[in-house]
C-alpha cells in the first residue's frame, strides 16, 4: 500500500490577484500571497507573504514569513520571519 505524501502542496495567489475576505485552512499548507489580500488569514502550516504583496488583515498562522507590506496584527504560533524589504504596520505576537 502507497503512503500518502506527508508535505503539503502550495497554494499561491498570483501576483495579479487581488482577494477580500476571510480565508481559513483547518489542515496545514504551504500558501504564497504575492498580491494583494484585505481581510482576515487563518492558516496552518507556512505562509509566505512576497516581495510585491500587500495586505491589510488579521494574520494568524503557524510559521509566517513576511517580505510584503502588512497592515494589521500577526500572531504566529511558531516563527515570524519579517526579511527585506517588508514594512509592518500593526501589533506582533510570536512564542
Amino acid at each position: 500500500m502507497a503512503k500518502k505524501n506527508p508535505v503539503a502542496e502550495e497554494k499561491i495567489l498570483d501576483v495579479d490577484a487581488s482577494m477580500q475576505g476571510t480565508i481559513t485552512f483547518k489542515d496545514p499548507v504551504n500558501l504564497r500571497i504575492n498580491g494583494s489580500f484585505e481581510g482576515k488569514l487563518d492558516t496552518k502550516g507556512n505562509l509566505t507573504i512576497g516581495e510585491n504583496a500587500r495586505v491589510k488583515a488579521a494574520i494568524h498562522g503557524d510559521r509566517i514569513i513576511i517580505a510584503g507590506k502588512v497592515t494589521g496584527d500577526v500572531y504566529a504560533a511558531q516563527s515570524l520571519s519579517i526579511i527585506t524589504p517588508a514594512v509592518v504596520q500593526g501589533n506582533i505576537s510570536t512564542p
